[in-house]
């Protein structure tokens, strides 16, 4: 499209080539690239610029100078060539699928997504089944984070460092932790990240859509801020280490299926405010011992508490206008 204008970068082979401030991709003999440099006065990389195949980079590595505000869709999406990358210290934007299925990348010089102060949006599948990625850290600017976003992401939260040095350079490994500004979580966001031990979700989060934590199969502890009005279906489901919960009372509904089959879990907790417990909400959630279910309960959904076989004690609220099927099935030793 733009061929012979002024707007157009001639390139030599293994030479990135622009139109005006923005890569469009490159120019390679054989689709073969080393030493891929983006210079200092780009603005954005186009969508699609360095998709599958199309660009190989040989040493695996690319170098995006600090000045580059956009990554487009899809701009690296399925290039199983390239091993390293860096972020940007002006990026806004992540377009959606930018890294997707990137399976051997290496973010920065640690392993670790460091998303700069500045950065509003992380796309749908940015970062789906980067295997490789240790952890991600995330600014209070980021508003959006995308559906499937971290998806299979199996590596997230992996610690193999001395207890000093997590300490000190990484405090965030194992860690997820959301600073306030936040306000959207997609669905199935970290779905299968399964080193993930502990996320603290802020305030300022008002959607956390259904199976973000889908199968963190180690999280043990998770914490919700004020802005959440609901716990959308299967957002924590098989999250089998996970041991105690508080839902906190701005949290007026909890999803069907949101916490089914966290077989660790010993103890659940409903502060007042919370309406709705959906029909399997906490199913074959076996060792569950203490479960306090508070006065502004109104509903209790079908099979929602069904295989708690350890559970001692329950209070029902005088505010309860429906208790579903099967709801209590299995729990031989509760006292009311």
């Amino acid at each position: 499209v733009f061929n012979d204008t002024r707007l157009f970068s001639k390139a030599n082979d293994n030479e990135i080539v622009y139109v005006d401030d923005w890569v469009v991709g490159a120019k390679t003999f054989a689709g073969m690239m080393s030493g891929a440099f983006i210079k200092e006065g780009t603005r954005g990389i186009a969508n699609y610029a360095f998709q599958l195949a199309d660009v190989q980079f040989t040493d695996g590595m690319i170098y995006i100078a600090d000045t580059v505000e956009y990554i487009g869709n899809g701009a690296f999406y399925l290039n199983q060539t390239l091993t390293h990358s860096n972020l940007p210290a002006n990026l806004k934007r992540l377009g959606d699928y930018a890294y997707a299925d990137c399976h051997f990348l290496w973010m920065g010089n640690d392993g670790i997504a460091d998303i700069p102060q500045g950065c509003e949006y992380i796309g749908n599948h940015a970062f789906r089944s980067c295997a490789l990625l240790l952890g991600v850290k995330i600014p209070g600017s980021v508003k959006y984070i995308g559906d499937s976003a971290f998806k299979w992401c199996t590596s997230l939260g992996y610690n193999d460092l001395t207890s000093d040095e997590a300490e000190g350079s990484t405090p965030l490994i194992g860690t997820v932790t959301f600073a306030e500004g936040i306000t959207h979580i997609g669905p199935n966001a970290f779905y299968g990240c399964n080193r993930i031990q502990k996320i603290t979700l802020p305030d300022s989060l008002q959607e956390l859509g259904s199976r973000a934590f889908y199968k963190c199969s180690t999280l043990e502890e998770g914490h919700f801020g004020n802005g959440l009005v609901r716990i959308e279906p299967y957002t924590f489901y098989d999250c089998t280490t996970l041991t105690r919960v508080t839902i906190p009372g701005n949290v007026q509904s909890v999803g069907k299926y949101a916490f089914r089959g966290c077989t660790a879990l010993e103890s659940v907790t409903m502060e007042s405010g919370v309406e709705n417990v959906e029909a399997y909400a906490f199913y074959r959630c076996e060792a569950v011992r203490y479960l306090t279910i508070s006065e502004s309960v109104r509903t209790i959904g079908d099979f929602a508490f069904r295989g708690m076989t350890q559970l001692q004690s329950i209070y029902l609220g005088s505010q309860l206008e429906s208790v579903g099927k099967l709801a209590f099935q299995g729990a031989f030793n509760i006292f009311l």
